[in-house]
């Protein structure tokens, strides 16, 4: 029984560190039952580890005061412009012009958003981490807010959901034939999807803002 193939079953930095020592253990000894089961085990145990560790990492983020403060800030910056979207995009029946222009808005927002709060968090306490930490906050803060707007005017104005403009057109082309169901199925993807891609958004944002805050530091430096 050869037992290689159960050390890709170890987290990836495990087997930087240890693979070769155990590797050259296992040539050692006979590829027993016992063996499997002991290396099946230490693999779940080196999981649980990990996991540990990026918990202590998320915790130590957030004890950041710089990653608190910023990302809150420009979360509810954010927030504002998001909860704005939802309203005006659901309840004000825009026209084409400006429902392009609140759809380029929340775009901008998504993007500059994130790598502003990775900038100010990096800038100020010299760390990329803590620059895309501030951002993943401000991300967090912003789309509770956004979606948790959106949500309520899909509960609470249903009625003036089945007059927009842009809702109708949508459902038309949809082929669905419940409108209420439309919007409720509407809503699910706006969360789902944008709540997806916000997240990624604000991950590669974040990071480019914290490593350009860093050196922004850095130059800045006498």
């Amino acid at each position: 029984m050869r037992l290689r193939w159960v050390l890709r079953l170890y987290p990836r930095a495990w087997r930087r560190r240890y693979e070769a020592e155990l590797l050259a253990l296992l040539e050692q000894q006979p590829a027993t039952l016992r063996t499997l089961l002991d290396l099946l085990w230490s693999a779940g145990e080196a999981h649980v580890d990990a996991t540990r560790a990026e918990d202590h990492m998320l915790v130590a983020l957030w004890k950041d005061r710089t990653v608190r403060h910023t990302g809150l800030l420009v979360g509810l910056a954010l927030g504002v412009v998001q909860v704005t979207y939802a309203l005006l995009n659901n309840l004000a029946n825009p026209d084409a012009q400006l429902n392009s222009i609140l759809n380029y808005a929340l775009t901008a927002e998504l993007l500059l958003g994130p790598a502003l709060a990775g900038f100010i968090g990096a800038w100020r306490s010299r760390r990329t981490s803590s620059g895309l930490g501030a951002a993943l906050v401000s991300f967090s803060l912003s789309a509770a807010l956004g979606f948790g707007t959106l949500w309520l005017v899909t509960l609470l104005f249903q009625d003036t959901l089945r007059h927009n403009t842009g809702m109708l057109q949508d459902f038309r082309r949809s082929g669905m034939q419940d409108l209420d169901a439309f919007i409720i199925e509407d809503a699910l993807g706006a969360t789902f999807f944008g709540g997806l891609l916000g997240l990624l958004a604000c991950i590669v944002c974040g990071l480019m803002g914290g490593v350009l805050g860093k050196a922004a530091r850095r130059l800045g430096q006498p």
